[in-house]
């Protein structure tokens, strides 16, 4: 292996792709400037113009470390289907086995391969940060919103029509509205499809922050849009605890599975939220150090 050049794996979870740098397997990654690596590998012209890249390392609290940046360089804490993917990788890679745990900048997390490529996560528990009426207007209605941190902020909004939605202006403007503090927050628009027994289904479209666009898919996203539409569906007088949401994206479906309770006092208690959805490996290439990737 040349020196000069840093071997990737490209990866896809419900589709958000990602290319993925094993630090484990003798990757040169002494001095590594990772924000300038995923400028270059994320870029659609130098190199696969993916989501984001994912650094697999050591770690001195749990099995493995994942390190994840955004393609504009910014190291966010957490990223569902990227923990998803590495450890789906790390599992073939025999880094980990089936049940791992992976340090995240958001805490340890629990992951479990189920099959050949499906991947179970332990996301830890959704925060409920705040409730805005009437956040923005839909063609003169006004739209709801939730801002619900899932290991990164998302703003929840639930709007009429997912797909007539100007995914791109609108969430580029909403995504630093001054009233979501000064990091701003991912922005999912989300609508209910169906709810029966405990079941219910979501279809929502996000934009991400770092990224700059819309994605194929979000699983922090997904884990949000389920912890917002559980605790509505308790305001609105539902006292099930136990909640499994499947959450319809362009690239496919995420299954979310979650507790929640509504306290004497009004207040929603969030358990452990679960994601989980399919792996599927991509491609392979090597990215040369200040120049193009080469498969």
């Amino acid at each position: 292996m040349k020196m000069d050049r840093i071997p990737y794996v490209k990866l896809v979870g419900a589709g958000n792709d990602f290319v993925l740098v094993d630090a484990l397997q003798g990757a040169p990654t002494k001095g590594t400037d990772w924000a300038a690596l995923a400028r270059g590998l994320c870029d659609p012209r130098r190199g696969e113009g993916t989501d984001g890249l994912l650094v697999l390392g050591p770690s001195r609290r749990a099995d493995v470390r994942m390190r994840v940046f955004n393609p504009d360089g910014s190291e966010p804490a957490m990223c569902g289907n990227g923990i998803r993917c590495l450890a789906w990788y790390a599992h073939k890679s025999r880094a980990a086995g089936a049940s791992m745990t992976i340090e995240t900048g958001a805490g340890v997390k629990r992951a479990r391969i189920r099959g050949a490529h499906r991947v179970r996560v332990d996301m830890g528990i959704p925060v409920f940060r705040r409730r805005f009426d009437g956040f923005f207007r839909e063609r003169g209605r006004p739209v709801d919103a939730d801002l619900i941190d899932a290991g990164v902020p998302h703003l929840v909004c639930w709007v009429r029509d997912v797909s007539r939605v100007p995914v791109g202006p609108l969430g580029r403007r909403l995504r630093q509205d001054r009233r979501l503090g000064r990091a701003g927050a991912n922005v999912d628009f989300a609508r209910v499809v169906a709810s029966r027994a405990g079941r219910s289904t979501l279809t929502m479209r996000t934009y991400e922050r770092g990224v700059e666009g819309e994605t194929q898919a979000c699983g922090t996203g997904s884990v949000a849009a389920a912890a917002a539409f559980a605790r509505r569906a308790l305001r609105d007088g539902v006292r099930r605890r136990r909640f499994t949401v499947a959450v319809r994206v362009p690239g496919g479906v995420l299954r979310v599975e979650l507790t929640a309770r509504r306290s004497t006092v009004g207040r929603t208690a969030f358990g452990p939220a679960f994601l989980e959805g399919e792996v599927l490996p991509v491609s392979t290439g090597a990215h040369r150090l200040n120049g193009r990737s080469a498969r």
